[in-house]
């Protein structure tokens, strides 16, 4: 999906002779999205096919900036007498913006337990456990080998442990197992809703505008809508933490 969206975008580029934008579109989607993430993912829930696939039209995507090198990987990786430049430019339709968003949301629960470790000055290397409280969550294996995990422990029904850390991301409560440092956690927290309070208010002052509301697209002031309200909810949760202090 996000490749399917990148190579429109290039090819958009391109046609406007915009070689620089074009060739920065298709950077941070080989190294941020591919490498950086869809590549490890892989390691946990193996698909060669759409690995494979996907390498293939990277290389055709990158091939009008980069001729030769990409004609030569073709030829090594793929064994085949045609010439890469007389493949077709990728011209895809298979954008998900439900798995763009789910593949999101797992990107950010794997940030914020890194961001959890670094604050902590935990190793990490050192594997943690963590808690996730909701029913059903796809992406355990994916979080818990990329967030460097013991354990995942999924589960509604989850109470948070006494020495732990507490995250909201989209809505979703995530207790991460740490050594004990309560005014460190306080001051964490404390952080977080402070964040969180900015944005709100920055959110409610776009909304209170009326130029804004009025000439922005109605899917854009809904977005910032559903926005606010989702801060307003995870803050509401760290500030319940807070409390326990």
């Amino acid at each position: 999906s996000r490749f399917s969206e990148t190579s429109k975008n290039v090819a958009q580029s391109l046609e406007k002779y915009e070689i620089s934008a074009a060739g920065d579109m298709i950077y941070h989607f080989v190294w941020d999205e591919f490498c950086d993430w869809y590549l490890e993912a892989s390691k946990v829930e193996p698909n060669p096919e759409v690995l494979l696939f996907v390498y293939q039209n990277i290389l055709k995507l990158v091939h009008p900036l980069c001729p030769f090198v990409t004609e030569q990987i073709w030829k090594e990786l793929f064994s085949t007498d045609e010439f890469i430049i007389n493949q077709d430019y990728p011209d895809l339709d298979l954008v998900n913006k439900k798995a763009e968003a789910q593949f999101l949301t797992l990107q950010k629960i794997t940030n914020e337990i890194r961001k959890v470790r670094a604050e902590k000055s935990l190793n990490p290397k050192d594997k943690i456990k963590g808690y996730m409280k909701t029913d059903n969550f796809a992406g355990r294996e994916i979080v818990k080998f990329l967030a460097n995990l013991s354990d995942l422990e999924v589960s509604a029904n989850i109470e948070k442990p006494e020495h732990s850390a507490t995250l909201v991301v989209d809505n979703l409560e995530i207790y991460i197992e740490i050594p004990f440092d309560a005014e460190g956690e306080k001051q964490r927290l404390k952080k977080e809703i402070e964040g969180l309070t900015q944005k709100i208010g920055n959110l409610e002052g776009r909304l209170s505008n009326k130029s804004y509301t009025e000439k922005a697209p109605a899917a854009l002031v809904d977005q910032t809508k559903k926005e606010l309200e989702q801060s307003k909810l995870e803050k509401s949760k760290l500030e319940q933490e807070l409390s326990k202090f």
